[in-house]
């Protein structure tokens, strides 16, 4: 905890410089508070010099007048954690999906092809033929996806490009960071505290849940867009074979229903219809919690929600410049092969 003068020092501060803009309302009953009890737990007492130090890094930053020094800091520190331990999890994570698109998937598609003939002869060789044409359709389609299911896993092995695991690191590499952070701002708001005299938007204090509720809403939205908007910024090549992807495994999850078998899910969907359900449980829970903790679930999920919409574009244009390439690499004309023959001289 801090002590008593650092309280008034910090509302000394605070209170001369946002007074004219109206941003802070003070709250004299926080000073009448009780204090919580000298015995602490653990996870508290580690807290503690982080707590410490986010507060003397809001008083030490430069902030302008108009801007309130604690959201702003809460802000500032949600963007570069998200860039330093974040964002490099999720640039590997791209790569490794472009592998998937570009390497992995045609030479799967070219396999299907060879395969699903192979199998037919094996079966007529076998005398399914002669079993019926849906027996053999059948045994045919089951046998076409053991052995897709098998070299498919050798093909992601080879190229390092597992789609589990391309979707699922990126989001567990955040949950530590979120965890701790959530924590850290939950702490910063236990009274007294400085956060319960200054506002931010429709929070009338920082140490106070959204007497509105207008912030949890826009947080759910915030996340719902995560999901809804990812093809805003995907390019033309990519969306045509992103949908001949999707009708192609539609067509073989028609097949395998009609064959009586089980359709796996896909973890996309399991992972979009997720997120859309999280979406829902984060307006209920945003509007329980403190002001610190919204701003900083806020300002987390409007940074994920841009880093998707630039690796969209970023990925557009990659695919725009790669199809450039090909293009004129098939308008340029090949050029004739040098004779391997020496041209024989006359003797004289």
């Amino acid at each position: 905890m801090f002590a008593a003068h650092r309280h008034a020092l910090v509302t000394r501060r605070i209170r001369p410089c946002l007074a004219s803009t109206s941003r802070l309302q003070p709250n004299s009953s926080s000073h009448h508070l009780p204090r919580p009890s000298g015995r602490r737990t653990l996870w508290i007492s580690a807290l503690e010099p982080f707590r410490e130090g986010f507060l003397d890094l809001a008083l030490a930053l430069p902030w302008p007048v108009d801007f309130p020094p604690y959201a702003s800091t809460i802000i500032l520190t949600t963007v570069i954690s998200r860039i330093l331990f974040t964002l490099p999890f999720s640039i590997w994570a791209k790569k490794r999906q472009w592998r998937l698109e570009e390497t992995a998937l045609p030479e799967l598609i070219a396999y299907r092809k060879k395969a699903a003939v192979r199998i037919a002869n094996e079966m007529k060789f076998a005398g399914y033929a002669k079993r019926g044409i849906e027996v053999f359709r059948n045994e045919h389609i089951k046998r076409l996806q053991r052995a897709l299911e098998t070299r498919q896993n050798e093909i992601f092995k080879k190229h390092s490009c597992s789609p589990r695991l391309t979707m699922l690191i990126p989001a567990v590499s955040q949950l530590p960071l979120f965890v701790f952070s959530t924590a850290i701002f939950s702490s910063i708001a236990t009274r007294p505290t400085p956060l319960d005299d200054e506002s931010f938007l429709t929070l009338t204090s920082l140490a106070r849940s959204d007497p509105t509720g207008t912030l949890p809403v826009v947080l759910g939205l915030v996340t719902l867009a995560n999901v809804e908007t990812a093809g805003w910024f995907v390019g033309v090549e990519r969306a045509a074979r992103t949908a001949a992807i999707e009708a192609r495994r539609q067509e073989e999850d028609t097949k395998t229903r009609e064959a009586g078998g089980i359709v796996k899910p896909r973890t996309k969907n399991v992972v979009q219809s997720s997120l859309r359900m999280l979406s829902i449980v984060r307006i209920v829970v945003g509007i329980m919690v403190d002001g610190s903790v919204l701003v900083y679930w806020l300002s987390s999920a409007t940074f994920g929600l841009f880093q998707s919409w630039a690796f969209n574009w970023w990925d557009a244009r990659r695919a725009a410049q790669r199809s450039r390439l090909s293009t004129q690499k098939a308008s340029t004309p090949k050029r004739p092969l040098p004779s391997s023959t020496t041209p024989k001289t006359s003797k004289r």
